[in-house]
């Protein structure tokens, strides 16, 4: 069974989009999330681009869907 693909329409942004895909709909995001939530900007705060949305909100303790909103 494969697995369904996830949308890259940046109006279908969702946890499950990984981090690469989030940077390049949105070429702002890793600065907007390190202004408002200090997610992406140092080593210790830091993500990979294969790391989804949903599993950096999760280690941040952020809502998915406000870090969604605010980019």
């Amino acid at each position: 069974m494969q697995a369904s693909a996830v949308s890259t329409d940046p109006k279908d942004l969702s946890g499950a989009w990984r981090m690469e895909q989030v940077t390049k709909a949105f070429p702002s995001a890793q600065r907007a999330l390190f202004q408002k939530y200090h997610v992406g900007g140092c080593s210790s705060c830091g993500f990979q681009p294969t790391d989804s949305l949903g599993h950096l909100a999760g280690n941040h303790g952020l809502d998915v869907n406000e870090g969604g909103g605010h980019l």
